[in-house]
């Protein structure tokens, strides 16, 4: 109510999305159950490739705006995706309905929300939001392969650090995480088809934060928070443009140390900064700056330019990790199984 009080724009937005829960709610409902049972948008499994790079919450328009800056952003194309949060996604994603092709795929992830879904089978929920999970729970009907039926199932989010004030944050914070571990498994197996998830651009959109050595200012820790207080879209989009450059960059490094013929870069999901009435990317969302999500295709050929540096570092209390990483993506994983693919 204070917040309200001293900005009137806070206060209209708040009533406006009270008055339109109810109806946001009985769609999203309708909208999961449709959408796990009937085709909806494009399974990355329904096309070729040898390396898929998911860039979480990457938006289309936004990407196509940086396509000049990176010469493998070419012709940059989109798809529907088939979920509109990460949960959503890997449930229609990893299906028995491509279980032929999962079985020979490695997937090394930075998404903690794999321990939800391709662990514990939508089981058990996470310390996120409750309300959209237990939605996708009940009305959902998804048949998923589980995370000992991959090739390769790598969650590295376990390993990724950044120091000090921004550890909380170390459950995506630097892509050479999972650019490092990538290199590395592409040069000593063999398989049909990688997935690498990179957590960027999700929010917090921390980058220049951590460059900057300070605090996140208030759009980049709770850009929506941010946008409904002020009516400003400016200052958050940029901030996840740069979020975009900070996993771009990485990715060049990727495509100059690993050998791929087919590899195509995508999002799980996009993220909505009040369009249509939308912020961030809810579970059952049809908003096309939610479902639409970039596709470009390129490859990669491994110039030993970059010997990737990795190590394992010490497991952490399970449950307390689960939940720290969750809480620093705004919500609120297991060891990597290896690995079905053919020794180099």
């Amino acid at each position: 109510m204070s917040e309200a009080i001293k900005e009137p724009r806070y206060a209209v937005s708040h009533l406006s999305q009270k008055l339109t829960s109810p109806l946001r709610a009985v769609t999203t409902s309708a909208s999961i159950f449709g959408t796990s049972r009937r085709n909806f948008g494009t399974n990355i499994f329904e096309r070729e490739w040898d390396l898929v790079l998911v860039l979480d919450s990457a938006r289309y328009d936004i990407l196509r705006e940086l396509e000049c800056e990176y010469s493998f952003l070419t012709n940059v194309n989109s798809i529907w995706s088939v979920g509109s949060t990460s949960p959503e996604w890997m449930a229609n994603t990893f299906s028995e309905t491509y279980r032929s092709q999962i079985s020979d795929t490695a997937y090394i992830t930075s998404n903690p929300h794999t321990e939800t879904v391709l662990e514990k089978n939508l089981s058990e929920r996470y310390q996120g939001h409750r309300k959209e999970l237990t939605k996708i729970q009940r009305f959902g009907k998804f048949n998923i392969v589980q995370s000992e039926n991959l090739g390769l199932y790598d969650p590295v989010w376990k390993q990724n650090s950044i120091e000090g004030r921004y550890e909380m944050y170390e459950n995506y914070g630097d892509p050479r995480n999972v650019t490092d571990k990538a290199i590395q498994t592409l040069r000593e197996y063999d398989f049909e088809r990688v997935i690498l998830h990179y957590m960027p651009p999700h929010i917090p959109l921390i980058v220049e934060a951590i460059r900057e050595e300070r605090d996140p200012l208030e759009y980049e820790q709770t850009p929506w928070k941010y946008i409904q207080k002020t009516g400003d879209q400016t200052l958050p989009l940029e901030a996840h443009k740069e979020m975009l450059r900070w996993v771009l960059d990485d990715i060049e490094v990727l495509l100059e140390n690993v050998d791929a013929q087919k590899i195509a870069i995508t999002a799980d999901h996009g993220d909505a900064f009040g369009e249509f009435g939308t912020y961030g990317h809810p579970a059952g969302s049809l908003n096309p700056k939610v479902r639409r999500v970039p596709w470009v295709t390129t490859s990669a050929k491994d110039t030993k330019k970059h010997m990737p540096e990795y190590e394992e570092n010490e497991q952490k209390d399970e449950k307390t990790t689960v939940d720290e990483r969750l809480e620093s993506l705004g919500y609120l994983a297991a060891s990597p199984v290896l690995a079905k693919g053919n020794s180099r």
